[in-house]
């Protein structure tokens, strides 16, 4: 096709709001198409953007474009011979890694500009450059030289041609190779195809090629076979050289070969400095003989739905094909054969790497009138074959390779769940003295060493039963293992349909004498095939199989797994240390043995493999970092370095980065206790400030640690006790504590691989039972053959946690379904609304029969109002216990006895926190809490079941005070402060005092009181954390969040909700932490001389300032505040110093009852009772232990008449913490002063108190702030305090006061001049 060029000299912009979730951007190239078609993509290239480099404004991108323009090579598919519409053209053109065909190359320069010019719009758009294409730098190029010796192509398609060949009469085309790197072309002449095997045996070079000198941007090599016919590509494949080529032009089911190149690609200066022999000289072919040794195979897929399979393995090497036997029916077959590919043709170069592959494949033989096909396969290396250095007669030892799909790749095959079976095989390479040489011994002889030594052993197989198969009626198992002899010997059960023929219990025991091989990697499989009865019982059909390894079987063997021993299926990883210090918890160990100390080296030697890991990653991404194809780097000749700087790079260093990931992997979470999220919570959890979350942690000490008594539940633990030691443990489902199964179970598999790879497995059941393997026959059971009783299975479900979101709000409906064979309950009627934390307390009483049905599913479902027909509600997560694994574990049996419960109400089972799986993920979807119990049915009827049941909701009031901001540091002259509170269970009803217009000192006061209300129990504890916000208030725009802290109420929820009385957090720490009755002092013992300095001051200034407006104290206030009212300094009452909260307010209480800056607020009426409730009201009632005392401290007394804050017991200071959206970084600035106190609803109602500083203005009386903004007489003063950031309003109000009054002037002077001008004055 034509080599075309263009000159666009354009720029793209690209708007992109950050955060963002895209990190792909996307450069294609188009073809421009005519007036009736579409336009055609040539390639496209992706670039990370996280990895683009930035500039801050687009001057500096101006001047980049003048230092850096990169080349970008695209790629995409070929213009002839490949399907453009829906076929592979399509990807190719999309996706690099797929692409055929080098298209050209694309000058680029690219970058984020942080911020762009004011003119964008949010919108794509595009401008020209004003730098021409003539005087941008030109990469650097550099002269690069490549060579490539072809050696052969083996596995190459045969193709037929119609013309016969006029030299040697062949039908079969020829084949040739060409490589290309850019417009630099290396083609190989054609050469005769005989049987797969094309010898090209030459070596090509091309010099002086003109690339950049930058070796990511060179382009890749590309190698392509083509045939005589057409001169089409039939396959192709891209440097770094690929074993196998990927296909374009065949059919799936060909394989397109593979070729054996010598490639090297490097500078000129260098590869004049490497010269190559001449390998077609200098590599001798010399005669050798391959014998291929075939043992035995397993877990080989099925040809049809009847699970057979015909197997035989065929080898193909240098154009010769050797055979096995056929094996009939089996998926796990043995042939104990040798092959041998000689017949004097075998001549190889002593070089492995100039000779072709082994390929190996097992085939399904389909008798006469059909056509075989490959089932699977793999190709080794003849350098990994074992080479003799003459004629032996030893074998080498065999081998498992991995079987994948005959049309693989190799990214398919390094993919978990491909693997389509296994070979034990065994490959041997012996030379030849000459071609006529027979090799001794011959290879029958060879046939008859490879069966190993035998030993008789006892098979014992305990046939308990099949569960939850697919169509069951009547069924019966059948065993089959090959012996010694080579031929399969089976064993059937007797045929069940008790109690039902999807769960059959056959209850059997089957116990033979075998002879199985010494050597373990001989050991075969057991092949456990369940039949059930179709068409009335005329016929047999096979419902399921599995093949099961005995391997760790064997008593013999290294791995030996003895019976009972194997743990349970999990589908989550467990992590091992957590069950380490699990074992020890539970054993009791207080102190530090020796085997703490390894679990502690393990630890160690874990966490420094964890650091090295992060360590690797970190070397990767750097590695990594070029966003450009890395193309060549796999070649013999070494590139010179080259000073050009990579491209794309981001400007910051990685070294914080890597900083990042270290600490991110090392970080250590705290341990919550399990029910830190239930009713029965104790701990908070508590963030430090390295994880960037706004609520700081301040000094207030843990309430515990200073004896305040704290609830840990909000309701009584009776049923608790006794069942909450598993996870109070952090244990999850219970297999974890009970480590081992009683019963093995095996899943059942029916299905086919199909000739297109298509697979029709599926599960359709389990088969439970024991197998083990023993040198003396055991004359009882592993577990005892019982006769089918009836059973109660006694569930308990308590509740569930951390559940997935199913719908748009983030939340989900949640309900719970259980079912155990036929029998099945839900509570979709009793669904809970918008939780991820539901409680059910449900019990279930399961009649059931053991053996029997023993799948126990407790489901949980999000409630859909409206889904489509034949569809149900949508499937949170599920968990399935086997109730038989149960019952007959004797560890399980054994829990709860001896404890006081027992003696009572039987045994008491532990709780489990059961993972939430669904088939689609591995990840847990939530976690249940539940326990069950299995009891004889007479028993089950004379054993009450245990009461549990949900605390009964209450509704608190929490009155929050904000009293004062202090310390609080600004750029700005001055600020409106006022502060939010809500709480975190509620954020949508937020509380605001109103405003301190004009502080200048970073100081503030409200004396504003917030009313909350919280129903309890919480299901999460979170839900009662009180946030309080300061603000900045702006009347023309949106107001400024300047810093907030959370304070978790918890634990005095549940004080408050178990003692049914008023609970002030503050004040009871501040008793606990001083020891006095009255909490910390607030008034310094010097008092009495800053009295006297406060009087001389009060008398006679009158300076303006924020907390001196009122009482004259000037600059000095904000310090004696700070000095007075700081609880954290070491200061404190007399004696005889009364307590604030005592204080009998007057009636006339009320100091500003319309300065309620919160419309919310005053939404609310204060309608309650009038400030005096009596001395028996809860909440103002007075100590009749202690006589009131009259208060002493005249400080105080003019501070509260005044209206400044005074130090309150309940009352504590709390940091601001505060996060620079920049640079990320957390801080804490400034103070805030305020009291909680939580109250019983009914108390609330009984006693009432008015919000801000509405009436009933009490339980403490809050008198107006002082330090506010005041309003004179003097307007220049009033202006200059409202506007003092802004001066040019100040000017321009006064100006046009001045222009009006002017005017006024004007119009009346003009009058009076008139009117005396008439009278002739």
């Amino acid at each position: 096709h034509s080599v075309s060029s263009a000159v666009f000299n354009e720029q793209l912009w690209v708007p992109v709001y950050v955060p963002t979730m895209a990190t792909r951007v996307t450069v294609s190239v188009w073809k421009k198409g005519a007036l009736i078609s579409a336009d055609v993509p040539l390639g496209h290239y992706y670039v990370d953007i996280s990895k683009v480099r930035k500039c801050r404004r687009e001057r500096d991108l101006k001047k980049d474009l003048k230092r850096a323009v990169a080349v970008v090579n695209v790629y995409g598919a070929a213009v002839k011979g490949v399907k453009q519409k829906g076929g592979s053209a399509a990807l190719m053109n999309k996706f690099a890694d797929h692409a055929s065909t080098y298209r050209g190359k694309v000058l680029i320069n690219m970058r984020t500009v942080l911020r762009p010019p004011p003119d964008v719009n949010n919108v794509p758009f595009r401008r020209f450059l004003e730098v021409g294409y003539s005087s941008l730098p030109q990469p650097k190029m550099a002269m690069y030289t490549l060579r490539a010796y072809l050696v052969q192509g083996c596995e190459i398609p045969v193709f037929s041609k119609l013309i016969p060949d006029l030299e040697d009469g062949s039908t079969v085309a020829r084949m040739k190779v060409r490589l290309c790197i850019g417009s630099t072309t290396l083609e190989w002449p054609l050469a005769a195809n005989n049987k797969g095997m094309v010898v090209w045996n030459s070596t090509q070079e091309a010099k002086q090629i003109e690339l950049p000198e930058d070796f990511a941007q060179v382009p890749d090599c590309l190698l392509y076979l083509l045939r005589e016919a057409d001169n089409a590509p039939l396959s192709f494949l891209k440097v770094p050289v690929l074993d196998k080529a990927r296909k374009a032009a065949l059919e799936e089911s060909e394989y397109a070969g593979s070729v054996s190149l010598k490639l090297g690609f490097g500078r000129d200066e260098v590869a004049r400095q490497h010269a190559w022999p001449d390998f077609a000289e200098t590599e001798e072919l010399n005669a050798y003989c391959l014998r291929v040794h075939v043992f035995q195979a397993r877990g080989l897929p099925a040809s049809d739905e009847r699970g057979t399979l015909d197997p035989y393995v065929k080898v193909r090497f240098n154009g010769n094909k050797v055979k096995t036997s056929v094996k009939e029916k089996s998926c796990d077959p043995a042939w104990f054969e040798s092959l041998e590919i000689d017949g004097n043709k075998l001549m190889l170069a002593d070089d492995p790497d100039f000779c072709p592959e082994i390929v190996v494949r097992v085939w399904d033989d389909d008798g006469v009138f059909s056509k075989n096909r490959p089932v699977c396969g793999f190709h080794l290396p003849l350098k990994d074959a074992t080479r003799e250095a003459g004629p032996t007669t030893t074998v080498p030892a065999p081998k498992w390779y991995e079987c994948f799909a005959c049309n693989d790749t190799e990214e398919q095959t390094a993919e978990e769940g491909n693997k389509k079976g296994e070979l034990l095989i065994s490959f041997q390479l012996i030379p030849k003295r000459s071609r006529n040489e027979i090799v001794r011994p011959t290879i029958d002889k060879v046939s008859e060493q490879l069966r190993p030594r035998y030993r008789l052993v006892w098979l014992d197989i305990l046939s308990w039963g099949v569960r939850e198969l697919t169509g069951g009626n009547n069924p019966f198992m059948r065993f089959d293992i090959v012996g010694s002899d080579g031929q399969i010997t089976s064993y059937k059960s007797k045929r069940s349909s008790r109690p039902n023929g999807r769960n059959a219990n056959f209850l059997e025991r089957i116990v033979t004498s075998i002879e199985l091989p010494e050597e373990t990697i001989f050991t075969p499989m057991l092949n456990v095939s369940v039949f059930d009865t179709v068409y009335g019982g005329f016929s047999d059909e096979l419902s399921g199989s599995v093949s099961v390894s005995l391997e760790n079987k064997l008593p013999w063997s290294e791995n030996y797994v003895a019976p009972q021993t194997e743990a349970f299926e999990t589908p989550v990883v467990v992590d091992k240390a957590k069950l380490k210090a699990q074992e020890r918890k539970l054993r009791g160990e207080s102190g530090k043995g020796k085997n703490d100390e390894e679990d502690e080296e393990e630890e160690e030697e874990e966490e420094a493999k964890e650091e090295k890991e992060v360590e690797s990653e970190d070397e990767d991404d750097k590695a990594g970092m070029s966003v450009m194809d890395s193309g060549l780097g796999a070649f013999n000749f070494e590139s010179l370095k080259t000073s050009s700087q990579t491209w794309m790079l981001p400007e910051d260093s990685q070294q914080q980065t890597n900083e990042g990931k270290k600490k991110e992997k090392k970080k250590l979470l705290k341990e919550e206790s399990v029910f830190g999220d239930t009713w029965f919570g104790a701990a908070e959890a508590e963030f430090d400030q390295e994880d960037g979350n706004l609520a700081t942690k301040n000094d207030l000490p843990d309430p515990r640690e200073l004896g305040i008594d704290i609830p840990d539940s909000w309701a009584s633990k009776e049923w608790l006790e006794d069942r909450d030691f598993w996870i109070q443990q952090g244990g999850s489902g219970l297999e974890d504590y009970l480590k081992t199964s009683p019963f093995e179970n095996y899943l059942l598999k029916k299905g086919c691989v199909k000739s297109n790879g298509a697979s029709t497995v599926r599960v359709t059941g389990k088969f439970k039972g024991l197998i083990s393997i023993s040198e003396t026959k055991n004359v009882e059971p592993l577990v005892p053959l019982e006769r089918v009783a009836d059973y109660v299975a006694r569930i308990y479900v308590w509740k569930a946690d951390s559940l997935q979101p199913s719908d748009p709000n983030g939340k989900a409906d949640p309900y719970i379904k259980c079912s155990l064979g036929s029998w099945a309950a839900s509570t979709r009627k009793e669904k809970q609304i918008a939780t991820l934390s539901p409680e059910f307390y449900k019990t279930y009483d399961v009649p059931m029969k053991i053996p029997g049905e023993s799948q126990l599913k407790v489901s949980v479902f999000d409630w859909d109002r409206f889904h489509l027909p034949g569809t149900s509600d949508t499937l949170i997560g599920e968990t399935v216990i086997d109730l038989e694994d149960r019952y007959f574990h004797k560890k399980w049996k054994a829990l709860g006895q001896g404890t006081p419960q027992a003696l009572v109400g039987g045994p008491p089972k532990p709780i489990e926190a059961r993972d939430l799986m669904v088939p689609e993920s591995n990840n847990s979807q939530g976690k249940v809490y539940m326990w069950a119990e299995i009891l004889p049915a007479g028993e089950a009827r004379s054993r009450k079941t245990v009461t549990f049941e949900r605390p009964p909701e209450m509704d608190i009031e929490v009155r929050v005070i904000v009293w004062a901001l202090s310390g609080f540091s600004t750029d700005e002259s001055s600020q409106d402060y006022f502060v939010k509170t809500y709480l975190k269970g509620e954020p949508r009803k937020k509380r605001e005092t109103d405003t301190h217009w004009r502080s200048k000192t970073g100081a503030a006061q409200w004396n504003w009181r917030h009313k909350h209300t919280v129903s309890v129990p919480l299901d999460l504890p979170d839900k009662g954390d009180l946030v309080v916000e300061l603000w900045d208030r702006d009347i023309f725009s949106s107001s400024d969040s300047l810093g907030s802290f959370t304070f978790p109420l918890s634990d005095w929820l549940k004080k408050c909700y178990i003692e049914q009385k008023s609970v002030k957090p503050f004040e009871l720490i501040h008793d606990k932490q001083t020891g006095t009755e009255k909490g910390l002092a607030a008034v310094a013992h010097d008092a009495a001389s800053e009295l006297k300095d406060l009087e001389s001051e009060a008398q006679g200034l009158n300076v303006e300032g924020d907390l001196g407006l009122e009482l004259g104290l000037g600059n000095k206030a904000p310090q004696l505040l700070e000095r007075s009212i700081n609880p954290l300094q070491d200061v404190g009452f007399d004696d005889d110093a009364f307590d604030v909260d005592e204080v009998h307010t007057p009636g006339n209480s009320n100091g500003n009852n319309g300065d309620n800056g919160s419309g919310e607020d005053n939404e609310e009426d204060s309608s309650g009772e009038e400030d005096g409730q009596g001395e028996d009201a809860p909440l103002v009632k007075k100590s009749k232990e202690k006589k009131q005392k009259k208060p002493e401290n005249i400080v105080d007394v003019l501070r509260e008449l005044a209206g400044l804050p005074v130090a309150h017991d309940d009352a504590h200071w709390f940091d601001l913490g505060v996060m620079d959206v920049e640079d990320g970084q957390f801080s804490t600035n400034g103070q805030l002063y305020i009291s909680v106190e939580l109250v019983p609803f009914e108390f609330a109602e009984s006693s009432p108190v008015g919000l801000g500083r509405a009436e009933p203005n009490t339980s403490p009386y809050l008198p107006p702030p002082a330090g506010r903004l005041s309003i004179g007489m003097d307007p220049c003063s009033i202006l200059c305090a409202l506007f003092a950031e802004y001066p040019g309003v100040v000017c321009c109000i006064c100006a046009c006061c001045c222009i009006i009054l002017f005017m006024g002037l004007m119009m009346v002077g003009g009058t009076y001049i008139s009117a005396f001008a008439a009278l002739g004055l």
